[in-house]
This record gives C-alpha cells, structure tokens and sequence, in this order.
C-alpha cells in the first residue's frame, strides 16, 4: 500500500473541512500521515502524538514549549536582503512557520 504524507495548517480536530474530508476518503486507498504544524504551548513537552483517526489515517502532532515560538531566530551566515538581520525586525513565530503549505 502506498503511503501519503500530509502537511497541513489545519487541526484535524478542528473543523472538519475539505483536507479532513479528502484524507477520509483516501484513506480507503492508501496509508495517510496528516502532520500538523507545531502547537506551541506553555511547559509542552516537545515530543510527537500519534493519534489514528481511521484505520489508514495517523495525525501526528509535535507540542512546542513557547520559548521556541518568542526566541528571535538569526539570518544564515552570509544571507542577503531582507530585514531580519536589523535590530528589532527579528522573524516571528508566524514567518518561522512559512514553510507549511497554506
């Protein structure tokens, strides 16, 4: 069987949408991993969840403490352009997180 990584934006126990609706369905076919981005938290143990939702379907969830969604994060040595090197324009939480599919 055939295997589907999933990664989405979206809490699957959020409301239940169209991701939730399409991986129900393909889960009939093939073997789904739905992995949410990190849920930051105070005092989480940054450890992943297994939850199966259907017999073909895990979400994974990874908590995160809150200390890593506030720590500024620096530029890669020798990165060009932007403003995330000055003073006071560190990335957010939010621009740490743009990699996710939205």
């Amino acid at each position: 069987m055939d295997t589907l990584f999933v990664f989405s934006h979206l809490r699957w126990d959020f409301v239940f949408q169209r991701p939730q609706q399409l991986m129900s369905r393909l889960a009939q076919h093939y073997r789904i991993f739905f992995i949410e981005e990190p849920l930051f938290a105070t005092g989480a143990k940054a450890l992943w969840q297994a939850n199966d939702v259907l017999p073909q379907l895990t979400v994974w969830r990874q908590p995160a403490t809150a200390a890593l969604s506030t720590a500024p994060m620096k530029p890669a040595k020798g990165a060009k352009g932007g403003n995330a090197g000055k003073s006071g324009n560190a990335l957010t939480p939010a621009t740490r997180r743009s990699c996710w599919h939205r």
